[in-house]
């Protein structure tokens, strides 16, 4: 069992430092067909351009993370009502509205997921041009989201996205 272990955690790897294209896309490697991991600016689309509102408990069961709507007025745009503010909209929204969740479902590193319900990480397929170790993401926790460049050694959730 330790062999098949090691087998794993090297193919892994040898794969993270290959180009993210359609062989170590992880959307398409398992999901076939269409699916695939978004690029850098979709995920910045979806910081700038969407209503991000912070909640802990979505659709009756208690989980943490971002429901991101799509923002009905322009004012609404970029907007992230965190448990630190109360940030206000032109709109209002329900889960009824045309939505996304991304649960706060953080990483794993080595052995042991660090921060579930707290962190949220989401890979993008876009590499850094800086440091081709690392690679895009959308990070967030209660009271911010961004894009970040990290390392990708770490085991970050996908978010397959169809063209």
């Amino acid at each position: 069992m330790k062999t098949v272990s090691k087998l794993i955690k090297t193919f892994c790897l040898i794969i993270s430092f290959l180009m993210l294209g359609t062989a170590a896309n992880a959307a398409t490697a398992n999901w076939h067909g269409a699916w695939r991991m978004p690029m850098y600016e979709e995920l910045k689309a979806l910081c700038d351009s969407c209503y991000w509102e912070w909640t802990t408990t979505y659709n009756g069961k208690e989980v943490s993370g971002y429901i991101v709507y799509k923002a009905k007025a322009p004012d609404d745009m970029g907007v992230k009502r965190t448990n630190k503010n109360s940030a206000t909209t032109t709109a209002t929204y329900s889960l009824s509205d045309t939505h996304i969740f991304l649960p706060a479902a953080d990483c794993r590193t080595d052995r042991y997921f660090r921060d579930v319900n707290c962190d949220g990480y989401y890979w993008s397929a876009s590499l850094s041009e800086s440091a081709p170790s690392s690679a895009w993401i959308v990070f967030f926790y209660s009271a911010m989201v961004r894009n970040y460049c990290y390392g990708r050694s770490d085991g970050y959730p996908v978010r397959a996205v169809l063209p």
